[in-house]
């Protein structure tokens, strides 16, 4: 019987964001406007009153951030929400 054995590191799938799914242009606009500031994760997650891992997640496209979560993060971001909708280059 073979074994397999796992890879230290995880394998990291690069996704593309054809404007398509609003997960990732939601979340790809969060982490340009978080790095664009310098803010960690974990900052922006404690100026919106959420969890860094929830944070990852909604940059990462790996949630269905509601509307409210939408709100909070712009609001820490200082950008209207509408701004973290809409896709960019």
């Amino acid at each position: 019987m073979n074994s397999i054995t796992p890879s230290a590191a995880p394998i990291r799938v690069e996704r593309q964001n054809t404007g398509q799914d609003p997960r990732l242009t939601i979340g790809d606009n969060v982490r340009k406007i978080r790095r664009a500031r310098n803010l960690s994760q974990e900052s922006l997650a404690l100026e919106a009153g959420m969890d860094q891992a929830y944070v990852s997640r909604v940059e990462s496209g790996a949630c269905n951030a509601t509307i409210l979560i939408v709100e909070r993060l712009a609001n820490a971001l200082n950008v209207p929400p509408d701004y973290l909708l809409k896709a960019r280059e």
